[in-house]
């Protein structure tokens, strides 16, 4: 079995870490939720767990 994410995996999550970095450079660190991170990336919560 192979430990390679698929392409598709590190397109979601290169969105989250971006937008989670647009976010919480703005607001802080602090003053930023997961949901709200998520909301903005377009990317549902279940994803994010898988």
């Amino acid at each position: 079995m192979s430990s390679v994410a698929a392409p598709e995996t590190l397109d979601v999550r290169e969105k989250i870490l971006a937008t989670g970095q647009r976010i919480m450079g703005g607001k802080g660190f602090s003053a930023v939720g997961l949901n709200e991170v998520l909301t903005s990336a377009g990317v549902p919560k279940g994803s994010f767990y898988h």
